[in-house]
């Protein structure tokens, strides 16, 4: 196995849990407005 693992750019990895940490967030908001 080569010295260079294959890993996603920090830029990347850091898009990708802002999207989760803003998603999961954001989702029971959306069903409390959707449902009232």
């Amino acid at each position: 196995m080569s010295g260079r693992t294959y890993a996603l750019p920090p830029s990347i990895i850091a898009l990708v849990v802002l999207l989760a940490l803003g998603w999961g967030s954001n989702w029971p908001v959306m069903k409390v407005v959707m449902t009232e």
